[in-house]
């Protein structure tokens, strides 16, 4: 679980990234996890 909360603090670079990041985990051998971090939008000020 730490490499996923790391990915998801990573921030995005709008110039290069893609507005979702994946990270695809094996756990076991059968056992599978996608996380799929959206970029967020902020709100205008």
């Amino acid at each position: 679980m730490r490499l996923v909360t790391e990915k998801a603090r990573q921030p995005f670079n709008l110039t290069s990234d893609l507005l979702l990041r994946a990270t695809f985990l094996q756990l076991s051998d059968t056992d599978y996890r996608l996380y799929v971090n959206p970029k967020k939008e902020r709100s205008p000020k």
